[in-house]
């Protein structure tokens, strides 16, 4: 019983250090892909390359992030990771930690075409014009994470997953009775779809390689995203009880406050 015990204390810290260190990990990505999004000058440009082939190298790293996003996702890949791995809590983890890996492939290895354009604004020089571009970039990061917070975020991590496995509590979207929810999540797993569309194409340097990676991304997300009116009703009634529960708890708390004093 005591090798028993200590052997699930181990998993228990395990668990936990892989927690933390998949929260640097996505930390660090998230950053490093704003900068990749929103940074108003070329990567990587090797003069030497010819056009053709660093636009095949980028669609190669577009192609590789999509296909670990689409593949792990599948309810294919994720019982073949249960029958043959017996990974089910950690499910979440593992997919994020991917997601993250190839997504620093994709930002440290590619390559801008500055020699094909759609459009060229220099704003090296241009100060008002940098600043305008920065605080729009920033406006529209800062929506992205409001939106992020109204989630579950300790779900859409695998975080609570782990929590609730090892207190003996149900997987967090199976706690979620109402099949409505579910099937929203199934469609739009990702907050800030628009906004994100939006930074990819409002940029003052829309070279080859950025059409490349605002088309890609924009038509990958609209395929990926798939809502009707039925599930926007919904959310907006499940984001407006949940806001009105707030605000209850917050309400009694003060008034708790006020007759203990």
């Amino acid at each position: 019983m005591a090798h028993l015990s200590a052997y699930h204390s181990f998993i228990k810290y395990a668990h936990f250090i892989v927690c933390f260190t998949v929260f640097i990990v996505t930390i660090s990505t998230v950053g490093n892909f704003q900068l990749f999004v929103s940074k108003q000058s070329l990567k990587y440009w090797d003069k030497d390359a010819t056009v053709i082939g660093c636009f095949l190298w980028d669609f190669a790293l577009i192609c590789l992030f999509v296909c670990q996003h689409s593949l792990m996702a599948t309810p294919w890949f994720k019982n073949h990771l249960q029958s043959w791995w017996r990974i089910s809590v950690s499910e979440r983890l593992l997919y994020l930690c991917t997601t993250c890996i190839c997504l620093m492939v994709m930002i440290l290895y590619w390559h801008s075409i500055p020699e094909v354009y759609l459009w060229y604004i220099d704003t090296h020089d241009r100060i008002f014009l940098w600043t305008f571009f920065l605080l729009c970039h920033f406006v529209g990061w800062l929506m992205i994470g409001l939106e992020v917070m109204l989630m579950d975020v300790g779900e859409l991590l695998g975080f609570t997953q782990v929590q609730n496995y090892h207190n003996g509590l149900a997987p967090p979207l199976l706690k979620k009775k109402v099949a409505k929810l579910r099937e929203i999540y199934s469609n739009m797993r990702h907050p800030g779809v628009v906004i994100l569309t939006v930074l990819l194409w409002f940029y003052p340097l829309m070279t080859l390689d950025r059409v490349l990676l605002a088309s890609l991304f924009t038509s990958y997300m609209i395929w990926k995203h798939s809502l009707d009116d039925s599930h926007c009703e919904y959310a907006e009634k499940h984001f407006r009880s949940e806001v009105s529960s707030t605000q209850r708890k917050s309400s009694r708390t003060v008034t708790y406050e006020c007759v203990e004093q």
